[in-house]
């Protein structure tokens, strides 16, 4: 329990620092909340009909976040969050399966997500001056 509150600040609330000049924002070592990243997966939280299939998929979803959630690190040194990647084929499945159409809403979302996740494919690991510095993994916010 002693590491969730932290796990949870960066699984829902770690997002760009606004700079104001050059390179205009930087990331947290932690890396980016999921719903940043991935915008669509909120369509899984509102399905238009639940049924036990739905619901067996939230056990195991919600099973496995919280395994990840209680470990010793927030997955240091990524861009998205990491450990997500544990239960994203359920979540997308739950997106699928949740009986929404896809409009206009979706397809934004989509979009910001492909822009955001294709900066991170080329920028992580590479122009160092869009991330944070910090190696004590103390900061997770924008500092003051």
């Amino acid at each position: 329990m002693h590491y969730l509150p932290r796990n949870l600040a960066v699984f829902f609330l770690s997002l760009p620092w606004w700079l104001g000049e050059s390179p205009f924002i930087r990331i947290s070592r932690h890396g980016l909340a999921l719903w940043f990243t991935t915008p669509n997966l909120l369509w899984s939280l509102f399905p238009k009909k639940l049924d036990s299939t739905i619901s067996a998929l939230w056990v195991a979803v919600l099973g496995t976040a919280l395994c990840t959630l209680l470990y010793q690190n927030t997955g240091w040194i990524q861009f998205g969050y990491r450990f997500s990647l544990d239960y994203l084929p359920l979540l997308f499945v739950l997106i699928a399966l949740g009986g929404r159409r896809f409009g206009k809403a979706f397809v934004a979302c989509a979009v910001f997500a492909v822009v955001v996740n294709t900066f991170g494919a080329v920028t992580f690991d590479r122009h160092h001056r869009f991330y944070d510095t910090d190696s004590t993994q103390q900061v997770i916010f924008q500092p003051d």
